[in-house]
């Protein structure tokens, strides 16, 4: 990070079928620990971390929302180790940005697509209709490098689907630019 101005922090073993509960937690919350040290040691001006919407403890039948539409101070109950590194992560990154005053924008997709796999995913194939493109996911990092953000914040990241984006809105000026396409 010599020489950075800030970090996005992108990399995680994604799913619990990638890797053994051990690996996962490892990787996911090890790993951001060792970004957060060096982005410290680097005086990094902000850290830009991608967490998940699977923090929610909703996601391939783990449970359902304790309200709708789904947003960013819903309960944080993801018990499976993908979902659970992610919510350690975030309380960590909270943590870290209390003691260091480096502000941390935490960032929580729904489903990723790309217009490939919008071509193979169909509204409802996607667990409550949800999903958010890979352009506007890359638009929210652009965005969270230099919003004003005092010290951490939660953002949850959808496009069409059951879940409140109006924080994203307020704090990165972000919106989804994709729905579902069309189908003929």
């Amino acid at each position: 990070m010599r020489g950075c101005d800030a970090v996005v922090h992108a990399g995680a073993i994604a799913h619990d079928r990638s890797g053994t509960p051990a690996e996962i937690v490892a990787t996911n919350v090890l790993g951001t620990w060792h970004v957060l040290l060096a982005a410290e040691a680097h005086v990094i001006s902000r850290v830009v971390y991608f967490s998940s919407a699977q923090v929610f403890g909703i996601a391939e039948g783990e449970g359902e929302p304790a309200y709708l539409p789904i947003d960013d101070d819903h309960p944080l109950r993801a018990a499976r180790p993908y979902g659970m590194s992610k919510r350690l992560a975030e309380a960590m990154c909270a943590a870290w940005s209390s003691r260091t005053r480096i502000p941390t924008i935490v960032l929580r997709p729904a489903l990723v697509l790309s217009d490939e796999g919008l071509q193979h995913v169909a509204e409802t194939d996607a667990e409550r209709g949800a999903y958010v493109h890979v352009d506007d996911v890359a638009n929210a990092g652009f965005l969270a490098l230099t919003a004003a953000v005092p010290d951490h914040v939660r953002l949850t990241l959808c496009g069409p689907g059951p879940f409140d984006t109006g924080r994203a809105a307020d704090v990165l000026g972000w919106r989804a630019s994709r729905g579902w396409p069309r189908r003929a």
